[in-house]
């Protein structure tokens, strides 16, 4: 791994769920389906509201090690490193599930 990039708290609320509260105030939850979509929104923001700090959302910067036993024939490091990121990426968020299901 190259590098690691946590996204801070700051992110999540200025860029993303401070406007999306502000948008959740202006629906009509009267529309068809909106009540629980509106409501789905609210319980994740709740969520992250009183357990934010439990996980995070990271970027990762990989490197494929080519020389690694079992390393696929002709994979080339741009395929190979999409591949890592999205499987580095997936266990670091079920990791952070599975600990907060389990605690």
């Amino acid at each position: 791994m190259d590098a690691h990039w946590p996204l801070p708290e700051s992110d999540w609320w200025n860029e993303y769920y401070t406007p999306l509260s502000e948008r959740i105030a202006r629906a009509d939850p009267a529309h068809p389906g909106m009540g629980r979509a509106l409501a789905a929104v609210r319980a994740e923001i709740t969520l992250r509201r009183h357990h934010g700090s439990d996980y995070d959302y990271a970027g990762y910067v990989l490197r494929p090690d080519d020389t690694a036993p079992g390393a696929a024939p002709g994979a080339t490091p741009d395929t190979t490193a999409a591949s890592t990121i999205a499987t580095t990426t997936d266990a670091h968020l079920l990791t952070n599930r599975k600990t907060m299901t389990t605690s």
